[in-house]
């Protein structure tokens, strides 16, 4: 267990915006939608195309086409339209972040509580190995009944029960925090290549 690191917070924090699936879905979108609003904008903008052709006689001619979109509502509503998708998706990738250091700092906290359970967990099983072993010696010398013996024993591996499931939920904990980082594959050394 020792040597499953646990990042810091802040370490924990830009893993995640790394590799954390949600956030990295939401910054597409931001994106996507600038470019949506910068299509938009530019198909606003006045046009100057240069048109020439050359006639079946040989005739050859050249011109410029101006285009300019004046009060062109359904263009106009584009812009609108692309620039309220975009507050909105700011609005998202805010709440994802803010999401995702909210989550990253209970795993984080999580993990460490884990960690001090489990360090107790063993100080405990060294305590009840001890009063076990006491109470067998004190039944050698008649001092505790057999019950007394078999109840300290049923502590014992009652103790070490309590261990196996503590380090059992760490994992299953780390491995959770592995995943929401996006680092999963990366933690088993696993590579794809496509």
């Amino acid at each position: 267990i020792e040597t499953l690191l646990i990042p810091t917070l802040q370490e924990a924090i830009v893993l995640a915006k790394e590799g954390n699936y949600t956030y990295q879905q939401q910054l597409i979108n931001m994106r996507s939608i600038k470019r949506s609003l910068l299509k938009a904008q530019d198909d606003n903008r006045a046009q100057l195309d240069l048109v020439g052709g050359v006639s079946t006689n040989g005739d050859k001619s050249l011109g410029l086409t101006l285009t300019v979109p004046i009060d062109d509502m359904s263009l106009e509503y584009s812009i609108v339209a692309a620039t309220s998708s975009l507050k909105q998706a700011d609005i998202n990738l805010k709440q994802a972040e803010s999401d995702l250091v909210v989550a990253a700092s209970n795993y984080v906290n999580n993990l460490t509580t884990q960690l001090q359970q489990i360090k107790l967990a063993k100080l405990n099983i060294k305590y009840a190995k001890q009063n076990y072993e006491n109470a067998l010696l004190s039944n050698l010398h008649g001092k505790t009944s057999s019950y007394e013996v078999v109840s300290q024993m049923q502590a014992y591996l009652q103790s070490q029960i309590s261990l196996i499931d503590y380090q059992i939920n760490y994992y299953t904990s780390y491995a959770e925090f592995n995943k929401f980082l996006g680092k999963t594959l990366d933690r088993w050394k696993i590579n794809l290549t496509l």
